[in-house]
């Protein structure tokens, strides 16, 4: 009898600790849907000393995904990031564009990078997107 109340507080115990409530996640939210040539975007990291990039997706090119500068995390996880929505001036307005949140890349990003593909990281956000002025 012992055994089986031992399995089954073990099995309530890891159930209750791998429920999303505790998961850390990274979330990246926008103010606006129509947003200027450099917008601001914010979430929640999942620890106050992540490494967060911003990546922008022009989704008419979906095949470049750009690295933007590293965010700003503050001590309560809460980071602030800019990026930039395509080249100054009205070439780029009304296009649409994807831009996600990564922490914890597992590869090495430079600033202006054009990548195929999200980098591999520990977190990805949900992209939000957004439509550039």
């Amino acid at each position: 009898m012992n055994k089986i109340l031992f399995a089954f507080a073990l099995i309530f115990t890891l159930a209750f600790w791998a429920t999303p409530v505790f998961a850390q996640e990274l979330t990246i939210t926008s103010d606006k849907d129509v947003v200027p040539p450099v917008a601001t975007f914010s979430g929640r990291a999942p620890s106050a000393d992540a490494v967060v990039y911003l990546i922008v997706n022009p989704l008419e090119t979906p095949q470049q995904f750009w690295v933007q500068s590293r965010a700003a995390v503050d001590a309560r996880k809460n980071w602030f990031g800019s990026a930039h929505l395509g080249d100054p001036g009205p070439a780029h307005a009304g296009q649409k564009f994807a831009v996600w949140a990564v922490a914890g890349p597992s590869v090495s990003l430079r600033v202006g990078e054009v990548l195929a593909d999200l980098p591999p990281a520990r977190w990805t956000s949900k992209p939000v997107l957004v439509t550039r002025k």
